[in-house]
């Protein structure tokens, strides 16, 4: 099969074991897919499709915990920002316009408050319910 002579020119290559651990896993073979995969995932620590892929060979495997961890993992990524500047005080800075950047998170009854710097000016407090972002993330997530 052309995917083990890949494996046999680039072993240490996360892509071309993610590859191969992917084929495994769709001939049925979870077994070998599992450690594969896991090689994979060691040379490109937390990639959405490994893990995606590592995810599906647990599950195939019978280990529900380890696979929806991974599948959840892989999936939880937005694929736009969350928060951006919009206001003046976040796009006007003395030196440094256009940047907000989050410095410290709370959930409290449901809620994230999210503590930021805007520009190199001012400090801002946005909050979101988290279940909202979650749900957010959940739905338009990507596996970029």
């Amino acid at each position: 099969m052309l995917a083990e002579k890949a494996v046999r020119l680039a072993p240490e290559n996360g892509m071309v074991l993610d590859t191969y651990g992917w084929i495994l896993f769709k001939q049925g073979r979870n077994g070998e897919a599992i450690v594969k995969l896991r090689e994979a995932l060691a040379a490109l620590p937390d990639h959405p499709i490994v893990l995606y892929h590592l995810g599906a060979a647990y599950l195939a495997a019978g280990n529900d915990d380890l696979g929806r961890d991974h599948v959840v993992r892989a999936l939880a990524r937005a694929p736009d920002f969350i928060m951006e500047p919009e206001t003046y005080y976040e796009t006007f800075g003395t030196f440094i316009p256009n940047v907000i950047f989050p410095t410290g998170n709370v959930v409290k009854d449901g809620l994230l408050w999210i503590y930021y710097g805007c520009c190199d000016t001012s400090i801002g407090l946005a909050t979101v319910p988290l279940n909202e972002l979650i749900d957010h993330i959940f739905t338009t997530g990507t596996s970029k």
